[in-house]
């Protein structure tokens, strides 16, 4: 569908009321640094992407949610993560957690609320359908985090 470059696609979020819109989560080939990593995001069904999250070349998007009432609140997880002959590089600067309350347009990196303030690396993600206020993260470490939201 016209993103072939990015290589791995760890998720992919599509707005339930418009199907054109679809964001991509890449990891990318993790061969090395690869400008084609991050969170994509397409508003005509694939025909063209744009790159609308990129931390560096050596972070890309481990996991992605979004809201399931409000699809234009998602999060992505940013993950430096880099594969050798002799072994990977996990975590990293780069890593964290992010918010975009505009569809996946515009992005800012959560801090606070319980998220470790140490170095982090891949994340899985989680919205409660019972209560989508409440967001888990799960860290590199396995070491869960809940964020409970406030205001939209």
């Amino acid at each position: 569908m016209g993103l072939e470059k990015p290589g791995r696609i760890g998720h992919i979020a599509i707005d339930p009321k418009n199907p054109d819109i679809v964001l991509a989560c890449a990891v990318g080939h993790a061969y090395g640094p690869q400008p084609e990593r991050g969170v994509f995001r397409t508003t005509d069904g694939g025909a063209h992407w744009e790159r609308v999250l990129f931390v560096d070349e050596n972070c890309g998007c481990s996991d992605m949610v979004m809201d399931p009432n409000n699809p234009r609140i998602l999060f992505a997880g940013m993950w430096p993560f880099e594969i050798h002959t002799w072994g990977r590089e996990s975590g990293g600067p780069g890593s964290g957690l992010y918010v975009s309350r505009d569809e996946g347009a515009t992005w800012r990196k959560i801090t606070g609320h319980g998220l470790p303030t140490r170095m982090t690396g891949k994340w899985g993600l989680a919205i409660a359908r019972s209560n989508p206020n409440r967001i888990y993260a799960l860290d590199r470490n396995r070491r869960w985090c809940s964020i409970q939201r406030t205001g939209n």
